[in-house]
Parts: C-alpha cells; sequence; structure tokens
C-alpha cells in the first residue's frame, strides 16, 4: 500500500462531520450533511426477523446523495474531498448504531454494485468488531447485499435470515 492510500485510510476512520439524527418512523432514523456544498443523507432502518422461536433483529444501513431535493443512490463520490464524505457516512453511523441492539447489518447495493461493494468493504471492517462478525455477501438478481451477522446466533436462523432477505430481493 502506498502512503496516499494509506493516508486516505486513516482520514477515512478519523474524520468527522457532524451528523444530526432524526426519527422519521417508528423504524426509520436518517441524518443529512453537507461536504463541499453537496448534500448526502445516511439512513437507519430498524427491522425484526423471525423463524420458529427465535427472532434476529437488524439494522439496513444506507447513504444517498441529495441533489435538488431528489435522492440519488448511485453515490459517486465524486466530490474533491470523498474521503470526507465516507468518513462522515463510517463514524456517524458507527457512533449511531451503538444505540440499538442488533444482531446483524443490512448493506445493500443495487446501482454502481462494484463501486458501492468496496465502499461496503470499508464499512464492514468498522462494523465488524461491534459483531463479532461474519461477514456474507449476498448476490441478489438486482444487486448485492453485504450481511454483517452475529457470529453467537443459531446457524439455522442466520441461513433462514440469508433466504429471507434473497427472496424479498426477489419480489422487487
Amino acid at each position: 500500500m502506498i502512503l496516499r492510500e494509506l493516508l486516505s485510510l486513516n482520514e477515512i476512520f478519523t474524520s468527522t462531520v457532524n451528523l444530526s439524527w432524526k426519527q422519521i418512523s417508528k423504524s426509520t432514523t436518517i441524518a443529512e450533511f453537507e461536504v463541499d456544498e453537496k448534500a448526502y443523507e445516511c439512513f437507519i432502518e430498524a427491522g425484526t426477523y423471525e423463524f420458529n422461536d427465535h427472532k434476529l433483529t437488524f439494522l439496513n444501513i444506507g447513504f444517498s446523495r441529495i441533489l435538488n431535493g431528489e435522492k440519488f443512490f448511485d453515490l459517486t463520490l465524486d466530490t474533491q474531498n470523498a474521503v470526507k464524505v465516507l468518513g462522515a457516512i463510517i463514524n456517524g453511523v458507527s457512533k449511531k448504531i451503538d444505540e440499538y441492539d442488533a444482531d446483524a447489518i443490512m448493506l445493500s447495493a443495487v446501482d454502481n454494485v462494484n463501486q458501492r461493494m468496496n465502499i461496503y468493504k470499508w464499512i464492514a471492517r468498522k462494523f465488524s468488531s461491534k459483531f463479532g462478525v461474519w461477514i456474507k455477501s449476498v448476490k441478489v438478481p438486482n444487486g448485492e447485499v453485504t450481511l454483517l451477522i452475529s457470529s453467537k446466533l443459531d446457524k439455522e436462523l442466520v441461513n433462514k435470515f440469508i433466504e429471507h432477505v434473497k427472496s424479498k430481493n426477489l419480489e422487487k
């Protein structure tokens, strides 16, 4: 790894932008922020999956850029300070998920899948210590989903949850 990449990696994990979170529904919380006069949004959607007598709580985490009031999920990080955007997302969401008692995190990519999945690898690294984690990449017809799942969960429940994620994406 060259010095520039190491410095970028360090900046991602140390950069912060103050995120002000607000609850917009019973299960969804959002935070809007700006970097280089460009607007972005992070969101966390809490959900529950039940199988037999077991319950798995998960957080669906996403982000978008906002242009003229419209959300775009094809985030290209074409800003001059992409590292600061990534830092805001990773560090802001990392602090917020501490407020939840979740068994899993879900990160879905349907637009610019390869680029999104690269971003999600950064996010997964940051969150993995919170889960004692099993990271699973699930291919779905319209993209890919990265799942960070607690290693403490029953294997059958985990497999059923993965099948559930696949089936929900087939419906879309």
